[in-house]
């Protein structure tokens, strides 16, 4: 049922984009939501389907469903980490950061959390800070007020683990070295 989900998606962006493969990717982009005949399919924003798990059995003949509990019911929010130092003269500006983040969190409206790992100091820390808020905090995302190579760092294990960063500062060779759009 998935497999022709996920055909119909793709039969659906041809439809609207022609046989373009920018305009295909774009249109299938634009899809976070499709309804299938495997039931609703939420997408986030690095195209992982995060809606319910339904669990099946057979009762007297007919099949009965019952939505699984997982992480994201659990929990109720999802969670942003953001890097940054917390002492020194670049916390002044990390701390800037992180209260346009706090602001920008309240103002979306939607159930997200921020966590927040301070790197003290050192940018060869960043990338077991960065895996840890990824893998074990399940961060939906990643934003940076490092320097330039901690940024680096960060944006490395966050394009290993498919997870969108925003790097605070100036940094355009680290983007375009890392691949980050």
């Amino acid at each position: 049922a998935h497999g022709y989900d996920g055909m119909n998606m793709l039969i659906e962006a041809i439809d609207r984009a022609g046989l373009n493969r920018v305009r295909i990717r774009n249109e299938l982009a634009a899809m976070l939501e499709y309804e299938g005949v495997s039931g609703r399919i939420v997408l986030d924003n690095t195209f992982n389907d995060v809606g319910s798990v339904y669990l099946g059995r057979v009762e007297d003949g007919r099949f009965v469903f019952r939505e699984a509990a997982g992480p994201a019911a659990s929990e109720g929010a999802e969670v942003i980490g953001l890097l940054r130092p917390l002492e020194g003269e670049a916390a002044l500006f990390a701390d800037g950061v992180e209260e346009g983040v706090r602001l920008a969190l309240a103002e979306s409206g939607r159930p997200l959390t921020l966590e927040v790992e301070g790197t003290r100091g050192a940018w060869t820390t960043v990338g077991e800070v960065a895996r840890d808020l990824i893998e074990d905090r399940h961060a939906v995302g990643l934003v940076t007020a490092l320097d330039p190579q901690g940024a680096h760092v960060a944006a490395q294990v966050a394009t290993r683990l498919r997870r969108p960063i925003a790097v605070a500062g100036e940094s355009p060779e680290l983007l375009a070295h890392t691949g980050v759009p």
